[in-house]
């Protein structure tokens, strides 16, 4: 169901990634040139009447950027709503559409993509399921969860500087994982100090995904219904660009 968007501060956000400025940048000057080409997607909860937003974020930061300009304030936009029970949002089905609308609508950054597969893996999912879904090995998946574990400062250090290769992340993950006295802030100190390293943020193509595939393996964990199942692969495809 389409619903007109006016006021947007009461809508809700769980994202598990940070903004990216640029992006959110580029869709200012898209929505004023061309409009809202894809409706933003929420949940309204039927108890609280509570609005929270399953895929859309920077979507909706541009659209409350436009608003805050006076010359703008008279547009009106549209979200696509879905009506449920706080139990019915909070289920594996919601977060699956929300996490992969994500996590491969477009590049995401080694700790967005990390907490990502955390929400999936929180909802119940396997490892090999996740990395079906985002084409990835399970080992792969499961050593990016490894980030996560990470002490807070290594976390923010790495969340600072952007120009760190996923590589050498890992690469020294594993190491403190074996010697936790490892200095792994020091050590990644030193290799952006060093004159080679590629400058600019590492970008990450998103992942290759196959829609039948996804809907295969979820059929095959015997945790969702057909109509579930419907409902994931429906509003996936609405949002990539899945391969059939």
């Amino acid at each position: 169901m389409l619903k007109n968007l006016y006021d947007l501060d009461t809508i809700k956000s769980d994202n598990y990634r940070s903004l990216d400025e640029d992006t959110v940048d580029k869709l200012v000057r898209s929505i004023l040139a061309i409009g809202l080409q894809e409706p933003i997607h929420l949940f309204h909860v039927n108890e609280t009447g509570e609005l929270f937003v399953i895929s859309g974020h920077h979507r909706l930061e541009a659209i409350r950027r436009i608003k805050s300009d006076p010359r703008h304030a008279h547009l009106v936009f549209q979200a696509e709503v879905v009506r449920g029970s706080i139990e019915e949002y909070q289920s594996q089905c919601t977060a699956i559409k929300s996490v992969m609308a994500n996590a491969m609508r477009k590049d995401m950054a080694l700790l967005d993509r990390a907490t990502a597969y955390a929400k999936l893996l929180d909802s119940g999912l396997d490892l090999e399921t996740i990395g079906l879904m985002v084409d990835e090995s399970p080992a792969s998946v499961k050593k990016t969860l490894g980030i996560n574990e990470l002490p807070r400062e290594v976390i923010e250090f790495i969340r600072e500087n952007p120009k760190l290769r996923d590589s050498v992340v890992f690469k020294f993950a594993a190491r403190f994982q074996k010697d936790p006295s490892f200095d792994m802030v020091a050590a990644l100190q030193d290799v952006l100090n060093q004159k080679n390293v590629r400058r600019g943020a590492q970008k990450r193509s998103g992942p290759r995904v196959n829609k039948n595939r996804i809907g295969e393996r979820l059929a095959a964990t015997g945790q969702f219904s057909h109509d579930q199942i419907k409902t994931v692969l429906t509003c996936l495809s609405r949002e990539l660009d899945l391969k059939s």
